[in-house]
This record gives structure tokens, sequence and C-alpha cells, in this order.
């Protein structure tokens, strides 16, 4: 989004605003993201931090950032006396307020088809990281089973890293997973549909992405 449409700083719309340097110029452009994942990555060593990867269909990718792009200011914030790795996580919290990205965006995506333990209500998502932070199990607690008798027992949601994607989107501990990407893992045995979950999540975005 251009950043001449908005006055980003009595915004009541959440965004993450970054003012990037362009080449050695001197050439400043500020970018709003409203939604995450960015789709970018960040050198995170010392010295300033400079785009090292855009990701094709990203938001990145659309507002038109381009690699070896430094970070100026993060929001207003001028950061150009830390480290790479702190102005990442400055960034990676900013984009925890921000919506994630609708069904529609061009990133790979895992979509999963949920169901609640209680009442059984179903509910899809799409997950854009790799690094979903889920842990899975099997029983409709979460509980890992380790009879190996037990093969069809429902594959479930064990715990969720409360900062994750999945987190955002309102996956809760002891939802079952009835499909990954349209195929049905409820009528699976167990390692074949954790297998599936896991590759159908590889092809994401990197956990160190934006």
């Amino acid at each position: 989004l251009p950043i001449s449409d908005l006055d980003w700083e009595g915004s009541a719309v959440p965004m993450t605003v970054i003012t990037f340097r362009i080449g050695n110029i001197g050439f400043q452009r500020e970018v709003a993201f409203l939604s995450s994942p960015l789709g970018l990555e960040l050198t995170s060593s010392r010295g300033p931090a400079r785009v090292c990867a855009v990701h094709k269909g990203s938001n990145a990718a659309k507002l038109g950032v381009k690699n070896g792009m430094e970070v100026l200011a993060v929001n207003g914030k001028d950061v150009q006396a830390l480290q790479g790795s702190k102005v990442v996580e400055m960034i990676r919290r900013c984009c925890e307020l921000l919506p994630i990205a609708s069904c529609r965006s061009d990133l790979p995506s895992a979509e999963l088809l949920l169901q609640e333990p209680q009442d059984g209500k179903k509910s899809v998502i799409r997950l854009h990281k790799s690094e979903t932070g889920l842990q899975l199990g099997q029983g409709w607690d979460g509980c890992y089973v380790f009879d190996p008798s037990s093969r069809h027992v429902p594959m479930v949601i064990a715990s969720v890293d409360g900062r994750s994607e999945a987190a955002a989107l309102g996956v809760k501990r002891g939802m079952q997973i009835l499909a990954v990407n349209g195929v049905d893992v409820s009528i699976l045995e167990y390692e074949e549909a954790y297998r599936h979950f896991d590759e159908s999540c590889a092809p994401l975005l990197p956990a160190k992405s934006l």
C-alpha cells in the first residue's frame, strides 16, 4: 500500500511501517504492511538489517521490496544503530498485531479442516509458515498414545505456541485435524496422517521469514 495514501501514525488500522534505504544513493521508501506474514527475510548478523530474501507472491513482493534494501526505521523508530537480530525481533513483535493474510494469499499454504472436541464445530484455517507452533498427538484430549494397536486414534492438537500463526487463527488444544490440503486424514493410520501433515507444511515459509 503506498504510504502516501495513509496517515499511518494516526491510523486505527493495525499496520507495520518499515522505512527502507534503496541502494547507496540514500533514497528512502516507507512501506506499510497491513497483514502478515510479510514474506521477507532479513540478515540477522552484526551490522544493519538488510533484506536477503523476498518470497514470491508475498506482501513484500507485491509492495516492491527487493533484496539488499536496508531497514532504517520500524513504525517511525530509528533502528540503524541496532544489530540485525534486534531489528528482526522488533518487526516480529509488530507483526503479531497484524491480521493473518486471507485465504486468497498467493503464498504457499497448508489448509487444515479442524473440529472442536466439545460441540463438533468445524473450521478451516490456512497456515503459511513451516514452523507451525503445533504439537500433535493422538486422542481426543491431545495426549500421546504409545499403544501400537492405536493406529486409528484421531490426530489432535496437543499444544499450541501462543505466539504462533496457528494461535492467532484460533487453533486450540484438543481440536481434531480432519483434513490437510483436502486429504481426509481422519481415516488414515496416525503415522501416515502425521507424515502427510509434515509434508504439507514443509514447502511453507521458513521459520526465519517475517
